[in-house]
């Protein structure tokens, strides 16, 4: 899979500010092939409050952090998150650059995922916190994420993102630039108001 479509694949909700942010891997291999449109894609998604960040991880592969600031800064504001990210030793206080340095160093520097890490993708805190307690055992259902609590609207809202990644493809397919892709979900999303 190609760079562009690695990332029109795994973060198209993310892009187009539906979803917190997206996360996922490639090799450094295809990070490579397509690294030089990394600079001129964080340009062009900065005026949306989208960024990509790519974290270098061991064996051959890097990581990626896709985020909407806005919706993070909203996810870091909420008096509950906080105290759970407060409780798992993240810098609360200090803004949300500080808890986004945190989550990085965090992601650099462990070979797994912190629990923690589906607070920053979305998902909700109750799932969050009955996944770590049941060791990712007796979910509700599975999809995106483990589900504990609420399964119809994650159902519904997995739904909703995976609508949003099909449209994305479908429109990168026909040649369109990955940010202009997020550019055009939300045009369609306005349009739909």
């Amino acid at each position: 899979m190609s760079f562009d479509e690695t990332v029109i694949n795994l973060a198209s909700p993310a892009l187009c500010g539906i979803k917190p942010s997206n996360m996922f891997s490639m090799s450094t291999e295809a990070y490579n092939c397509g690294s030089h449109k990394l600079t001129e894609w964080n340009t062009a998604l900065k005026n949306q409050g989208i960024y990509i960040l790519p974290i270098q991880k061991g064996s051959g592969r890097i990581l990626f952090y896709v985020y909407n600031i806005k919706m993070v800064k909203d996810l870091c504001s909420n008096c509950k998150i906080q105290s759970y990210l407060y409780s798992k030793g993240y810098p609360v206080y200090n803004g949300v650059d500080s808890i986004l340095s945190e989550l990085q160093f965090r992601l650099m520097s462990d070979e797994s995922f912190p629990n923690e890490v589906g607070i920053f993708l979305g998902y909700p805190l109750e799932d969050v916190i009955q996944f770590e307690k049941n060791c990712g055992e007796n979910y509700r259902f599975c999809g995106i994420w483990k589900v504990y609590s609420n399964p119809e609207k994650a159902i519904s809202l997995m739904n909703k993102y995976k609508q949003c990644s099909e449209f994305c493809r479908s429109l990168w397919k026909k040649g369109i630039t990955v940010p202009d892709t997020a550019l055009l979900y939300k045009k369609q999303l306005r349009g739909q108001k």
